[in-house]
């Protein structure tokens, strides 16, 4: 089986969050703020804040590989940091769960780096995953 390298989508959600999370994540995130902060990590789980889906689509691009040349230019950097998946399956998707792509993760940690266009209201987020 080849691993996934490389996978883009593009969703209409009400609640403007992108999950990047292990599969049978716990994490409720009641406590963050989102007009303070454009992330919040909480014990496994990822949150990313994207624009709801009355003012239009958002593209989200995942890469399994460094970042080196990778990510355009024009996007801003919200989170680099490690992730714990202790079930090895990772779960990119987005709040309302019409989309939901599960990755396998050689190991139980891994390496993520979230960018977007706009901090707090992304049209345009991309995550590089390592590990």
């Amino acid at each position: 089986m080849t691993p996934v390298t490389k996978v883009d989508f593009t969703v209409d959600c009400d609640h403007g969050i992108v999950l990047v999370e292990p599969l049978g994540s716990q994490a409720d995130h009641f406590d963050w703020d989102v007009a303070t902060s454009s992330t919040h990590l909480e014990g496994d789980s990822l949150y990313v804040a994207m624009r709801p889906s009355m003012e239009g689509e958002v593209t989200v691009s995942v890469r399994c590989a460094d970042l080196a040349g990778e990510p355009p230019d024009d996007l801003t950097p919200v989170f680099n940091g490690r992730l714990s998946v202790p079930t090895r399956t990772l779960l990119i998707g987005d709040s309302d769960m019409n989309v939901e792509i599960r990755l396998p993760i050689w190991s139980e940690t891994c390496t993520a780096a979230v960018l977007v266009d706009e901090p707090g209201f992304a049209s345009r987020v991309f995550i590089a995953l390592n590990g």
